[in-house]
């Protein structure tokens, strides 16, 4: 995986990270997880065109981190506000009224 990552192969380490994220989470190692699949949004973020694998991947964290001992709401709140702003698409012309 880090040869692919050092040979600006982002997507492919990215691909590989939230695999890596999914045998935890199906291990129920909820932490490590919520780790690969955020360092999975963060390779994919670098890429163009790879907003849906970001979204997918922040869901997942903001999912898993609920089962975590202790949660910390203040580490999901910025992820949460993340994919809000990312799933609301405004029109390009909106009309105001004066």
């Amino acid at each position: 995986m880090e040869v692919h990552l050092n040979n600006g192969k982002l997507s492919y380490g990215a691909k590989l990270l939230k695999k890596i994220a999914e045998i935890y989470e199906g291990d129920k190692e909820y932490a490590l997880a919520v780790r690969y699949y955020n360092d999975a949004a963060d390779k994919y973020s670098a890429e163009a065109n790879e907003s849906s694998n970001v979204n997918n991947c922040l869901l997942k964290v903001a999912d898993l981190s609920i089962y975590e001992p202790e949660v910390d709401y203040l580490k999901i709140i910025p992820v949460c506000l993340v994919l809000f702003s990312s799933s609301i698409r405004l029109p390009t012309s909106i009309s105001r009224t004066s």
